[in-house]
Order: structure tokens, then sequence, then C-alpha cells
């Protein structure tokens, strides 16, 4: 049987997940039931001191889980020997199985099913001076020079890369992500007029 590792970032928040009691649970199946009759996405579970980390752990147990083939209960049995003494006796499994977190977990699979996917973006300032023909008297001006660095995973490596760009690149970027959002938006309002769940990242407040 394959093994299921839980992240460090979500090993708290799980092993909380399995210690809550049966009532604390019912209910979030009941939001689960709830955001699933109104067909919206389901945001942060209330019932846990990090909501937002135990909705982005499930989806991701429930990712790896429709990967392998593993039923809701055997993934819970692999959770709690991965997790070891922190782990409670509460089984989760109605939520694993749930179809607002498999509709999400998929939804999540489908997103990173590229070649490369972005995890990260900045933008870096420089201040580059520039000399006179006598070096030996200082400084003599300066400009600002800005280097986009993006960072993508690329056949399960990390990898960066580095591009100089200049203030029209800098509003050139700026109006084209405007415009992705606005067409994003629109896109959403299509699939709702076709009575289509809208899938986003997280629930919009």
């Amino acid at each position: 049987m394959a093994s299921i590792n839980v992240p460090k970032r979500h090993r708290a928040v799980v092993a909380e997940l399995t210690r809550l009691d049966v009532e604390q649970m019912g209910d979030i199946v009941s939001d689960l039931d709830t955001h699933w009759a109104g067909g919206e996405p389901f945001g942060a579970v209330r019932q846990v001191s990090d909501g937002e980390a135990c909705r982005e752990a499930l989806v991701g147990m429930t990712a790896a889980r429709l990967a392998h083939d593993i039923s809701p209960d055997d993934l819970v049995e692999m959770v709690r020997d991965d997790l070891g003494a922190e782990a409670g006796t509460t089984s989760f499994a109605a939520l694993v199985g749930h179809p607002v977190i498999v509709r999400a977990a998929k939804r999540l699979d489908l997103r990173t099913s590229f070649p490369n996917t972005m995890v990260g973006f900045r933008l870096l300032t420089d201040v580059r001076p520039v000399f006179d023909e006598e070096v030996e008297a200082g400084v003599a001006a300066a400009f600002a020079t800005q280097t986009l660095q993006l960072t993508f995973t690329q056949e399960n490596d990390v990898r960066e890369l580095y591009i100089s760009v200049d203030e029209d690149d800098l509003n050139l970027i700026k109006a084209q992500v405007d415009r992705a959002l606005s067409k994003a938006r629109a896109a959403e309002r299509f699939i709702a007029q076709a009575k289509v769940q809208v899938l986003r990242d997280k629930e919009e407040t």
C-alpha cells in the first residue's frame, strides 16, 4: 500500500482535525453539504485553529488519494500512521470523500498539470553607479534597474529565470495582468450562465 507523508506545514492542523469530537466533525460535513447545495467553493474550516491550512491539507490529501486510488478510510489510517502519537481517533473520511473536497482536489490536479508551473514572482530593484572616465573621482551618477525573478517547477525541479525589465515593461505587465483578471471574471460569468459551478482557488470574501 502507498504511504502518505503529511507536509510539515499541515501536520499540526491535520492532527487537530483528528482530535475533533464527533459533533464538530459533523458540523464540518454540514458546512460542506451547504456549499454543495449552493454550488459554492468551500472556504476555511472554522472548527480548527488554522482553517485555511486545514482546507489546503484536505484538498491536498484528497488529490493524493485520487491519484493513487486510495479509499477515504485507508487514507485516514495512512495519515494516522504518519502522524503517530500526534494523531487522535476521529476519522475525517467523510471530508476527503465529500464531493466538495473531491471537486476542489480535481481542480488542483488539473490546475498543476502543466510542464511548467509558477511558484514565485518577484521584482528586484537595484541601484547601479555610473563613473566618469576618472574612476578615482567616485560615483558621478546612478540609476535604478528592475529585474523580474520568476520561480517555477519544471519536471519536478525548481528553477529560476531572471529578466531585466524597464518602466515600459512594468507598465505592460501591469496592463496585461489587469486584462487577464478581467478576462478570468468574464469567463467565470460565462461558466455560471451555463449553470456549471465555478471553481476558484479559494472562497471569495
